[in-house]
């Protein structure tokens, strides 16, 4: 996450701040900071077999990332119609597993209508679910929309934001539906296709295609974070390279 804040600050706040549970990570970023100059030995020390045994109790995963990852040969998703769980398998001979770029799962639960799965349908269950969102946390407004240059907490831009795309007709609630059927109605009439749902939205901002790039950069599968951790990480090597390099 520190590279994430780095080199993503403004998303990485907005996260903090809007998704319920990482409000913690401030606190981690805070410490981490005050400890980054015993980071050296804390990584040359072994760990203590207490700290192993934690671990694996609160998380079920091995200690070691590269242990735990040659272990990990799937992942557990919800299907984006009926949530059914589903494990989809990282990677298949086919190029549609979870890790590559043609993902591809089908949901095998008794009666589900839904379509091949994708990561643009993850993401389009993901953005829809927030659409559909009516309660008193910052959850409720669309990611990319609270935090500004002017502002970090911009409650008022999301309200405006939320109010304009609600307003379409391809959003609008139909009269006697609850909040899942409200989700599955908005996913069928927009074709699970989250193009669509762009063009929609986009025509209801002044802002036009600033605003919607910066919300739909956050919903592109369907991570928790509205941030791609792996590209975060990706331009700290990248950095880390540049200054070796010239150094």
């Amino acid at each position: 996450m520190n590279h994430a804040q780095c080199y993503h600050g403004r998303w990485y706040a907005e996260d903090c701040s809007r998704i319920p549970g990482l409000d913690v990570l401030k606190a981690v970023g805070r410490t981490f900071a005050t400890s980054i100059s015993r980071l050296p030995g804390i990584l040359d020390s072994s760990p203590v077999d207490a700290r192993i045994h934690n671990w694996k109790t609160k998380t079920h995963r091995e200690f070691d990332p590269l242990e735990d990852s040659a272990r990990q040969t799937s992942k557990r998703i919800l299907c984006p119609t009926c949530r059914n769980l589903i494990d989809a398998m990282l990677l298949t001979d086919e190029g549609t597993g979870y890790f590559q770029a043609n993902f591809t799962v089908h949901c095998q639960s008794r009666g589900c209508l839904s379509p091949p799965i994708t990561k643009m349908m993850l993401a389009v269950r993901k953005l829809t679910e927030d659409l559909v969102r009516d309660d008193a946390t910052l959850r409720t407004y669309l990611a990319g929309t609270l935090h500004t240059i002017a502002d970090s907490l911009d409650v008022g831009r999301g309200k405006h934001v939320k109010k304009a795309v609600m307003s379409s007709s391809q959003f609008k609630r139909p009269d006697h539906m609850t909040p899942e059927e409200w989700i599955l109605f908005i996913m069928g009439k927009n074709m699970y296709d989250l193009k669509r749902m762009r063009a929609v939205m986009s025509s209801r901002f002044t802002q036009g295609l600033t605003l919607t790039n910066r919300i739909f950069n956050a919903y592109s599968d369907d991570r928790i974070f509205s941030i791609d951790l792996v590209g975060a990480v990706r331009s700290s090597l990248m950095m880390c390279l540049f200054l070796y390099q010239f150094s």
